[in-house]
């Protein structure tokens, strides 16, 4: 009867969950690529697909400001909501974002390199639904997913770079 109830209340934890992590190299201090990465607002100057953003009442940047963003991919749109969860200017920037896709959680980690900084850049699901937790690691990170932040890496340098 026992092992019984503990089936009923235990809790279904996705393991390991599933993170993936791409950097780059852009010949900018850290505390400019930090400015630019940490500005929400700016994410559409970069982001693969056009991107509108909107800031929901409460704080503006830092941890607790919260945006509803509207991707629009092909002849659809995605929504989601994005909040700022953790900044440690100039070394590390933390969002989350909820949409169709789930729940996903992007670290941003600066590190001096030289006279520049290396940007890396790790996203990790924190839970999505059951056709997600199948086809994103052998279907959608490889087709959809590591082309869009490769991208998206590629056009933070080039802005960092144009503007330093």
């Amino acid at each position: 009867m026992d092992s019984v109830q503990g089936l009923t209340s235990a809790k279904v934890v996705e393991h390991p969950p599933f993170s993936r992590e791409m950097s780059t190299y852009i010949e900018a201090a850290p505390e400019i690529v930090f400015r630019y990465i940490a500005d929400i607002r700016r994410h559409a100057e970069w982001s693969t697909d056009p991107l509108e953003i909107r800031l929901e009442p409460g704080p503006d940047h830092g941890p607790g400001a919260t945006f509803t963003t509207t991707a629009h991919v092909g002849k659809g749109k995605i929504l989601a909501q994005v909040c700022v969860v953790a900044e440690e200017p100039p070394l590390r920037f933390v969002y989350e974002s909820r949409d169709l896709f789930g729940h996903h959680r992007w670290t941003i980690t600066l590190r001096p390199d030289g006279t520049g900084t290396r940007l890396i850049q790790r996203m990790e699901r924190l839970r999505g639904p059951l056709w997600l937790r199948l086809l994103q690691p052998y279907i959608l990170w490889p087709t959809v997913g590591r082309r869009s932040v490769g991208k998206a890496l590629a056009s933070i340098k080039a802005q960092m770079e144009a503007n330093s």
